[in-house]
């Protein structure tokens, strides 16, 4: 049984999960820092779902890209997500060291990792909020739709694994 979660739900979530990443940070024991890193990263992927959800995407297409944030930031950014390079870089490294505990010398710095969900958060969030359009309906779009027609390497071809007809009401309020 799919369950038809919306924009709004998505969007409340990831502020949930920014939020704890913020007072654990606030917190700040060296123990703290991977659990924070988890809180933000998740808020992170969230914010992304949302953003990708409210500009077409369904949510068979989005649970696809698993939890490849560098694949989401891409196909966020085509989507019109504007981004300071170094947070898209971030974005990206990201990806590649999501559950790399091992690895922990190379992980991102906890300052680091909480601006890049601030800016994500607050530009996601202006973008949906601006987005004046009614958008009402069952439609269906795939990643390259939303992504302006570029090819996606990463799920192993070169043509979009579909899209999921989705039905939301944008008329909902931030």
């Amino acid at each position: 049984m799919e369950l038809d979660v919306s924009v709004r739900d998505i969007l409340a979530l990831a502020a949930q999960f920014r939020d704890a990443a913020v007072k654990l940070g606030e917190a700040s024991p060296k123990s703290a820092q991977l659990p924070l890193r988890l809180l933000a990263l998740h808020s992170i992927e969230l914010y992304l779902n949302a953003l990708l959800l409210a500009k077409g995407l369904g949510h068979t297409t989005i649970h696809g890209l698993q939890h490849d944030l560098g694949e989401r930031s891409r196909i966020a950014i085509h989507a019109g997500l504007v981004l300071r390079k170094r947070t898209v870089t971030h974005l990206v490294a990201l990806s590649a060291l999501r559950y790399a505990h091992e690895h922990s010398a190379t992980l991102s710095q906890t300052n680091r990792m909480l601006a890049t969900l601030d800016e994500l958060s607050q530009k996601v969030q202006r973008i949906l909020k601006s987005q004046q359009k009614s958008v009402s309906g069952t439609y269906e779009k795939t990643r390259d739709e939303v992504a302006g027609g570029i090819a996606f390497a990463s799920c192993g071809s070169s043509t979009p694994s579909g899209g999921l007809a989705t039905t939301f009401d944008a008329h909902w309020r931030l």
